[in-house]
């Protein structure tokens, strides 16, 4: 579906009602942390469905773990300098002296080959991160990759839609977003076209279905799903993701955005009126707002908290409810416009390195968008 695909009634059911009759985020409706235990097997309820699931949407799926503890016996040969003791009672001190000057070689030859392996593979990790998806610069119209959908039943976790470029990218990995909606808000058409548009520029997006996901346990068994999806052989996902994650919602959903961003493959957040949850320090965090809104102080100071790049972006008359929702598309906000193209480019910038996206945020007061009229307040910060 386009950006100017007509809305159907249901849908427009739940523009009303957004517009006149949801909290969309109100403190009073958050819910506490599901305790029934692990995440449940993932399932495809589309007309199309990926032939196989994660055997655990969350709890078993690949997460970052520490050093590995050495044993008492390694397994391994002794170590050069036990060998030189045992040849030091050798009664041939010239056999130990050309065997010293062999382990000296060994030695070094190890070294250079260490120093090679670290080389080959700061280089690869150099080539992983360059800019690969198609498209660019301008991120307000719709991106080069078509677009399909379909929709997985994650457990406990419930129903989650996933928009992602079709066909995929042949050439280039692609990141992913997990989103969670407002207070209020179920299935995903109330912000669709987020979604839509950031899978257009190759941005693999996976909403929640769920009206109250503050907890950011929605977002990390969606992450967790796709990681697990993108490892296994027989899925559609098989080797399509790059692994690197974003988090993002609006109001209620923001607040689950950024807990969610502890997981490990979180590398970047974008927030809409979210009355100001702080990510971790190190997550590049964008917070979208409007003077109207009742996030338009906070994000400026969440925005401070934050040691990695961050952008503070309130659109001048921008308020709560209209101006982030399937409303304010439909009437062609300029500022629902603005956040659809900041979300995207956000995400292409710092999950993807696309130098063109992240020209945008780039120079401090001088940055490109900081220049550009309709904003209040815009302000980049550590980039």
């Amino acid at each position: 579906m386009r950006l100017g695909t007509i809305i159907s009634p249901p849908v427009w059911a739940g523009v009303l009602a957004a517009t006149f009759g949801l909290c969309l985020g109100c403190g009073d409706s958050l819910r506490a942390p599901d305790s029934s235990g692990a995440r449940e097997q993932g399932v495809d309820v589309s007309s199309d469905p990926p032939s196989t699931r994660a055997t655990s949407a969350h709890a078993s799926a690949p997460r970052a773990s520490g050093p590995q503890q050495a044993g008492t016996d390694t397994g391994q040969p002794p170590s050069q300098q036990a060998q030189r003791d045992a040849r030091s009672s050798s009664p041939s001190a010239d056999a130990a002296d050309a065997a010293d000057a062999a382990i000296a070689s060994d030695e070094e030859a190890m070294q250079e080959a260490t120093e090679a392996a670290a080389s080959d593979a700061d280089g690869g990790a150099e080539v992983a991160r360059e800019g690969c998806l198609q498209g660019g610069p301008d991120f307000t119209s719709q991106g080069p990759y078509p677009t399909a959908e379909r929709e997985v039943a994650l457990g406990t976790w419930g129903t989650f839609t996933i928009f992602y470029p079709e066909p995929f990218d042949s050439a280039c990995a692609h990141p992913f977003v997990a989103w969670s909606n407002g207070t209020g808000v179920t299935g995903a058409d109330q912000y669709r076209f987020y979604h839509e548009h950031a899978a257009s520029w190759g941005i693999v997006t996976i909403a929640s279905h769920d009206s109250n996901a503050s907890t950011g346990d929605h977002h990390m068994a969606a992450i967790d799903y796709l990681l697990a999806q993108n490892e296994e052989p027989d899925s559609p996902l098989f080797e399509k993701l790059s692994g690197r994650a974003g988090t993002a919602g609006h109001a209620q959903g923001a607040y689950g955005a950024s807990r969610a961003a502890l997981h490990p493959n979180v590398e970047a957040e974008v927030e809409v009126s979210g009355n100001g949850w702080a990510p971790p320090a190190h997550i590049a965090f964008l917070c979208l707002t409007g003077t109207l809104a009742l996030s338009a102080t906070s994000c400026a100071r969440v925005v401070a908290e934050v040691s990695a790049p961050a952008l503070d972006a309130s659109w001048d008359g921008g308020d709560r409810v209209l101006t982030p929702t399937l409303a304010g598309f439909t009437q062609g906000d300029p500022g629902n416009a603005q956040y659809i193209r900041l979300n995207t480019a956000w995400f292409r910038c710092f999950l993807a390195d696309d130098e063109t996206a992240c020209q945008l945020f780039k120079g401090g007061d001088d940055c490109s968008v900081c220049n550009e009229p309709g904003w209040a307040r815009i302000e980049i910060h550590n980039y």
